[in-house]
């Protein structure tokens, strides 16, 4: 389990404890993966890939295991290992990995295979290279428990069964339960009268089929632990109107049960609804009693749930091209409703209560007393901690960003914070909270998280100073890309503020922006999401929040692009003296115009919109802007081999800074 204390102070300390068991500490490989939200759709996306290969299903005793029913047991018991595996508070329930795994005689060259799409997957879905190298070496570490090495005997399959009198048992444990969570999850989410969230960053059919499996699995008498009881978002969220509709479904989708065990199921149900149902929702007009005869959904047959559903990277790439990727795109900039992170405003309001908070703290001088922090507030890092504090805000409150900054300790107790410091630091915050004027709830979460960070950031009496871990060196896994030339993002949130800055005088480019208090798009908002954009078109593993949603882009008008770029060139010219780094930076600006500039739909010509869409082929992929232009522009457009070229290791960074023209 994770390891969480937060000071006796902190009022909200379950809900604090619910962020650490989804989310994961910052910095620690479970967060970086994305909490189990990312797990789950790692796994889900591995899992599709392995199922699929031509080369482990070259491996009879594989390819009958996939014949079996067993692809969402398995699903469930991946996710569950790799979350507790990478920091999270699972625990593994299934069998011991040999005696699950040697049966199949998997060889040296099939498991090279299975590694293989693991690390592309990691790609494709935007994890940066040392989350990748992490992972890799936690899988290839169970190597000598799944790996038949030559001259080693295959060891027989032994067929056990779950032993006990639970409900749990007499369904047949964990692979029965989700393949039941599948047909029931995917009859629920088609079914226009459920009206169940979902979105395409954190719940989708994945994460909801493995956090019902996990509730259904407990309550039936499984040593399956619950993530978190506590979090709606990993709740089915089934408005309380049409729990008879799941109840009524569910006994179809649990047809593959012994029957005498049905009413047994529904009696599970019934005491884990408040696991499952949305607590906003109204009652129905009733009083909560179902009346008259209650249809169900649509549930598909054994053999469907069984095949699954393959998300082809193709598929990924047309999300962003259906009606439904502009709603998507709100949401992620203003979140859902029941999240604290669109009750504070979404992103826009996170990132000026970071500004603001970080203003204040540099202006304190019990703070500034200390000589280390005083040299850190002299050392232009203020907008890179600016950008890394809404950052991991914005990710703690249930947004689409991950916290991309070092692990808090690392970043914190070199500077010898005391107790009193402290005190001070979380008084500033109060105040700024509190002139937020929002609900004292909000209020009193935010500073909870706060908080909550007290122990990696204070150094106690006795406690050895933290090594210092150096100023703007960006992480070692972004070696070879711009961003790490340049130097991560301090730099670049250095950059993007003067840049900014300059816009906002109003000549000769204009956006509209507004610093009244109830303005939607105001400087710090829209200084952290090109700050993003930035990072991540020049290499960096940003989640790019503003993609595809005019709202929240910088919004330079198109006739005024030139003289952005020139602004854009005098901003680099002060900051980075080397002249290709500033050309590098200047091209990778160049090639984020459509996610700079507003109304671009409206002038794409047809070979243009073609462009667009296979660039967003290879960035669906887990590549940035600026790379994925670049290898398409090497390999003439073809998004097959722009794709192989950047998995070849290709860099473009150091190609695009010695052939870019002089900017403009």
């Amino acid at each position: 389990a994770v390891a969480f204390s937060v000071g006796a102070a902190t009022p909200f300390f379950p809900a604090m404890l619910s962020n650490v068991r989804v989310h994961g500490e910052p910095g620690s490989l479970y967060a970086r993966c994305g909490g189990i939200f990312g797990v789950v759709i790692f796994t889900d996306r591995c899992m599709d890939r392995w199922m699929d290969s031509k080369i482990l299903n070259a491996n009879q005793a594989v390819a009958t295991w996939h014949q079996r029913l067993q692809r969402c047991g398995f699903k469930f018991l991946v996710a569950q290992l790799l979350g507790g595996l990478t920091g999270g508070p699972q625990l593994y329930t299934g069998k011991p990995m040999d005696v699950s795994h040697k049966p199949l005689n998997i060889s040296g060259a099939e498991w090279e295979e299975f590694m293989k799409l693991l690390d592309e997957v990691g790609c494709e879905l935007g994890l940066d290279s040392q989350s990748i190298q992490d992972v890799n070496d936690i899988m290839a570490s169970m190597r000598g428990d799944c790996v038949v090495e030559p001259g080693e005997s295959v060891p027989a399959n032994v067929v056990t069964k779950v032993s006990g009198t639970s409900l749990y048992a007499q369904v047949g444990g964990v692979y029965p339960i989700a393949l039941f969570a599948d047909r029931l999850v995917d009859a629920l989410l088609l079914d226009d009268r459920c009206c169940i969230p979902i979105d395409g960053d954190k719940r989708n059919e994945a994460t909801l089929k493995y956090f019902f499996t996990e509730v259904f699995c407990n309550c039936s008498g499984g040593n399956e632990q619950i993530t978190c009881q506590e979090f709606d978002d990993t709740k089915l969220l089934v408005p309380r109107a049409a729990w008879g509709i799941l109840k009524a479904t569910a006994e179809v989708a649990a047809d593959h049960f012994p029957s005498r065990c049905l009413p047994d199921v529904l009696a599970s149900l019934e005491h884990a609804k408040h696991l499952m149902v949305d607590p906003s929702s109204p009652e129905p007009p009733s009083g909560g009693a179902t009346t008259g005869v209650v249809s169900a959904a649509k549930v598909k047959d054994l053999l469907a749930a069984a095949a699954g559903e393959k998300v082809s990277a193709a598929t990924i790439a047309a999300r962003f091209a259906d009606p439904g990727a502009t709603v998507a795109a709100r949401r992620r900039v203003f979140g859902d409703p029941r999240t604290i992170y669109s009750q504070v405003g979404g992103i826009f309001g996170l990132a000026r209560v970071a500004s603001i908070l970080m203003d204040t703290w540099m202006r304190n001088t019990e703070l500034n007393a200390n000589v280390k922090v005083t040299r850190w507030h002299e050392s232009n890092q203020v907008y890179g901690f600016k950008f890394l504090v809404t950052q991991i805000m914005a990710y703690l409150t249930g947004g689409p960003q991950r916290y991309t900054g070092r692990p808090m300790d690392v970043a914190h107790k070199h500077l010898s914070i005391t107790a009193r410091q402290w005190d001070h630091f979380m008084a500033d915050a109060d105040r700024v909270l509190e002139s937020t004027k929002a609900d004292p709830r909000i209020q009193q979460i935010l500073r909870g998280i706060l908080a909550s960070f007290r122990k990696q950031c204070v150094l106690l009496p006795g406690e050895q100073l933290g090594q210092e871990p150096g100023l703007t060196k960006p992480s070692a896994s972004t070696a070879g890309t711009l961003y790490h030339k340049l130097g991560g993002v301090y730099a670049i949130a250095r950059f993007v503020d003067k840049l900014v800055e300059m816009v906002l005088r109003g000549d000769p480019v204009q956006v509209e922006c507004s610093d009244d208090p109830e303005a939607i798009r105001h400087p710090p908002g829209l200084k952290y999401m090109f700050t993003e954009l930035v990072c991540r078109g020049t290499g960096g593993s940003e989640v790019v929040t503003s993609h595809g949603f005019d709202v929240a882009k910088l919004g330079v008008q198109l006739h005024q692009w030139a003289d952005f770029l020139r602004l854009a060139n005098d901003a680099a010219t002060e900051l980075f003296p080397n002249q290709q780094s500033r050309s590098a930076l200047i091209a990778a600006v160049q090639m984020l115009k459509s996610e700079i500039c507003i109304g671009m739909d409206e002038v794409h010509g047809d070979g243009e919109t073609a462009a667009i869409i296979v660039l967003q082929q290879v960035e669906s992929l887990g590549f940035g802007r600026f790379e994925a232009k670049a290898a398409l522009e090497v390999c003439g457009g073809c998004a097959d081999d722009a794709v192989s070229l950047l998995k070849s290791g290709w860099k473009p960074a150091a190609e695009a800074a010695e052939a870019a023209p002089p900017a403009v």
